[in-house]
């Protein structure tokens, strides 16, 4: 995609705001087959790490500020009140992971169990670079799990992932 191509395509997508845009280059990164499978592996494992650590961690957590020092650690930056939402084991998981390509394949950074980016910037560079989808999609599964009528709330300083928000929610 030549620069003019990517340019016009960010317009479409409403990504043409100077606060919301990121560097993109003229043609996405493609994977190959063996990426796919490990990156399947690596979504594998990540579940079931995440099942276990969220069965784990209320047990070292205590009321009243007891517990462990790893539990401290693991309640950083995340809000009390979230995790006492009434509907938290009801909403579908939407977990981002981010990965970076090293000599010994595609290694995980970081994982995003409570980034609700992962909603709609996966999606919305798919449709930047016209990528195929390798599953279904996140708005997919929302919708075969019943989940019409979203509404999303943000706070100021997630504005800069309006756009993203927007393409997620338009795509339901």
């Amino acid at each position: 995609m030549d620069l003019t191509a990517l340019r016009t395509r960010r317009q479409e997508l409403g990504l043409s705001d100077q606060k919301y845009q990121f560097v993109h280059a003229p043609q996405g990164f493609m994977i190959i087959e063996p990426d796919l499978r490990q990156f399947e592996m690596i979504a594998r494992l990540v579940h079931a790490f995440l099942e276990r650590v969220d069965a784990w961690v209320p047990t070292q957590i205590r009321p009243g500020g007891g517990g462990s020092w790893w539990g401290s650690i693991l309640q950083k930056g995340l809000p009390a009140p979230y995790t006492r939402l009434p509907w938290k084991g009801v909403l579908p998981e939407t977990v981002m992971i981010d990965t970076v390509w090293t000599d010994h394949g595609w290694q995980v950074v970081e994982i995003d169990v409570t980034n609700r980016n992962g909603l709609g910037f996966p999606m919305t560079m798919r449709e930047l670079y016209g990528l195929p989808k390798i599953w279904k999609g996140t708005p997919a599964a929302w919708r075969e799990a019943g989940w019409q009528g979203v509404v999303q709330v943000m706070g100021a300083r997630q504005r800069f992932y309006e756009p993203y928000f927007r393409n997620f929610l338009r795509s339901l």
